[in-house]
């Protein structure tokens, strides 16, 4: 939510760049392929809490957050935004079907759409097209 708060701040043109940035960083972080950091390990080991307090410090840098703001902050309606997060975050989690799915050529072919949409998106808030 607090796309909504930062939204009657920002113009029209600073909204879609922010969209813009979103996509662009997102995008690009598709085409890396992810991992856990070494020090989420050693949270799991230390009990349910810890565990919890671990998952929860990386789901702040999640790429799904940052859209989910940038969306937020740019449509009119910011619990639509939340909600489609939520919905994509749930389906994604879904580890049955990343079994039988090609994640890395999906993550590949995501990563390139989002970065051309972003970048169809930043020159459109720039003006230049």
């Amino acid at each position: 939510m607090g796309g909504a708060l930062v939204a009657p701040l920002l113009s029209p043109n600073a909204k879609a760049f922010l969209l813009a940035l979103a996509l662009l960083f997102v995008g690009i972080a598709a085409l890396f392929p992810a991992r856990a950091p070494g020090w989420s390990l050693r949270f799991a080991r230390g009990g349910p809490v810890a565990a919890a307090l671990g998952t929860s410090a990386l789901a702040l840098g999640d790429r799904t957050a940052f859209i989910a703001f940038a969306l937020a902050a740019r449509g009119p309606s910011p619990a639509l935004a939340v909600a489609g997060a939520l919905g994509g975050a749930i389906v994604v989690a879904g580890a049955a079907m990343t079994r039988r799915l090609p994640t890395r050529a999906l993550s590949v072919a995501g990563g390139v759409l989002l970065a051309a949409t972003g970048a169809v998106v930043a020159l459109g808030a720039l003006r230049l097209i």
